[in-house]
């Protein structure tokens, strides 16, 4: 049919430019998170395969310190990361189209190492303290100074496969997961399984993180030029312009921990972490149905509202 013809109608008189933007905004936005389901999906099976074979192998009150280590570590990740794993959904495009992209994550990734490794030398130090105090600490002090180690590994991981998800490579993006979360849960319960104590846990999830952390080193660096010692290697600009951005909305975080998950620290206070284990096992499998219906949409959708963010800049 050629223009000429009366019954061509362009799709331009149909739908106005932004329009169709937006429907072509809206069929990436499913397309994109359909894609992230699967991957969230797998992971998420494996919180329920673990669940009952921890919950079998420890005794209560293991499984009780395991989830307050958990909660804790959980809140401690924002502070450790300094709110790179935030900063980097956000500035990605921007220094992306500066030619920036090498520096900035290799400035995030610097003060992770760096401020992350002060919480577990600080524990060690403040454990000293009080590790004769509370019979608690004493339990729990080892396996928490190793998931603290765990803790600096996972947001290296976190930010490195950042990368896979605003470039769009989504499935390389859940491959990564899925053997980050499987790999360690395989070590993890083999060395539960030999030597039963709750350091063995961290241990092998210690190991496991640091090993597919070096495999993503090797791969972010070869598909996407990052990480160049050709350049120069640290901003402070920009480790204080993404600081300034993402610090403060990891804090916010932190309440809404509390509010969920903080009620464990008064169930172990007043009746004991044998108590805390009974409380975690209902709360955890709600907890793997909502992250299961939610954690899609919110992967897929912020990168899509920075990226357009940025070229609207640039319009301007």
């Amino acid at each position: 049919m050629s223009v000429s013809d009366p019954l061509y109608f362009p799709t331009s008189l149909l739908y106005s430019q932004t329009e169709m933007s937006k429907l072509s905004i809206k069929g990436k936005l499913l397309t994109e998170t359909s894609h992230f389901f699967w991957g969230e999906a797998l992971i998420m099976v494996s919180g329920l395969i673990s669940f009952p074979i921890l919950t079998r192998i420890f005794s209560k009150e293991q499984y009780g310190l395991f989830s307050l280590i958990g909660v804790t570590i959980t809140m401690l990740t924002a502070i450790s990361s300094l709110g790179g794993n935030r900063s980097v959904v956000r500035f990605y495009h921007k220094y992306k189209d500066q030619n920036l992209l090498s520096i900035f994550m290799t400035t995030l990734l610097t003060a992770m190492c760096v401020f992350g490794l002060l919480l577990p030398f600080s524990t060690l130090i403040a454990g000293k303290l009080l590790l004769f105090r509370w019979t608690i600490i004493q339990y729990a002090f080892l396996p928490f100074v190793i998931a603290l180690l765990w803790m600096v590994f996972k947001n290296i991981f976190t930010l490195l496969n950042m990368a896979y998800r605003l470039e769009g490579k989504i499935v390389l993006y859940n491959v990564n997961g899925i053997l980050e979360k499987y790999g360690g849960l395989l070590i993890a319960v083999f060395m539960v399984l030999y030597f039963r104590e709750l350091t063995a846990y961290y241990t092998g999830m210690l190991i496991a993180e640091s090993l597919i952390v070096l495999m993503l080193i090797i791969s972010v660096k070869r598909n996407f030029g990052l990480f160049s010692f050709s350049q120069k290697k640290v901003s402070k600009e920009i480790l204080v312009d993404s600081v300034a951005y993402g610090l403060p909305l990891a804090l916010s975080a932190i309440p809404i921990v509390i509010l969920n998950s903080g009620d464990r620290y008064v169930i172990a206070a007043f009746l004991g972490t044998e108590d805390v284990a009974t409380y975690s096992v209902g709360y955890n499998l709600c907890v793997y149905a909502k992250e299961l219906i939610i954690s899609p949409l919110n992967l897929a959708l912020m990168p899509m509202i920075f990226a357009l963010w940025e070229k609207e800049r640039q319009m301007m």
